[in-house]
């Protein structure tokens, strides 16, 4: 193989012109210097700082600097999901559903199969009482991963408390009994729920 950078700039483009002229090449679309884009720095660590800061401050209650530093990561990087993940996560905590809800959206619209992304969405549109929606967004969640234990036991409280659709509910606890998380399953069969 021959090194590039061995052959002034000159030589390889004669060579690339008679190795056309020969028929061993396909002729190709020559770039200069001037049209390559300089290259894309990784900002990858950066995001993850920002991250990682807004974790910490949502952590710590202060999630107006919780949702600064989110945003910074998706100026940096509109095209990762969990950084709106986040942020909506931060915005639900502060009780601002529909700006979650937004958020949410726009990480499952980059991501279809972030389970978490339904999921905290699913719990938004119960906030807002948006309950089709919210038991859409938790179906959505365990269609993708039917190991989430927290959508089946969500889902079950708003079969039953929202919806009145005790067997379903029943139905959810016991599938998250079946994953490990009794406690919900335990507290029904007490009240005479579920059998």
């Amino acid at each position: 193989m021959i090194k590039h950078d061995c052959f002034p700039r000159r030589v390889l483009v004669l060579l690339a012109a008679l190795l056309v002229l020969a028929g061993c090449a396909q002729p190709a679309v020559m770039v200069t210097e001037e049209e390559v884009p300089p290259p894309v720095p990784d900002r990858s660590a950066e995001i993850k700082r920002y991250c990682d800061r807004g974790l910490v401050c949502a952590f710590k209650g202060d999630l107006d600097g919780a949702i600064a530093d989110f945003t910074a990561a998706i100026e940096i990087n509109p095209g990762r999901a969990a950084s709106y993940l986040y942020r909506g996560n931060a915005y639900a905590i502060k009780g601002d559903h529909h700006q979650a809800i937004a958020d949410y959206d726009a990480a499952i619209g980059i991501d279809p199969d972030l389970a978490e992304a339904y999921l905290s969405r699913g719990d938004a549109h119960t906030a807002v009482q948006a309950y089709d929606a919210a038991m859409a967004d938790y179906s959505q969640a365990l269609k993708i991963n039917g190991a989430l234990v927290r959508a089946y036991v969500k889902r079950a409280h708003l079969c039953h408390s929202a919806l009145r659709e005790v067997s379903k509910a029943c139905a959810d606890w016991e599938s998250a009994c079946s994953l490990g998380q009794c406690g919900s399953l335990r507290k029904a069969e007490g009240r005479g729920l579920c059998r």
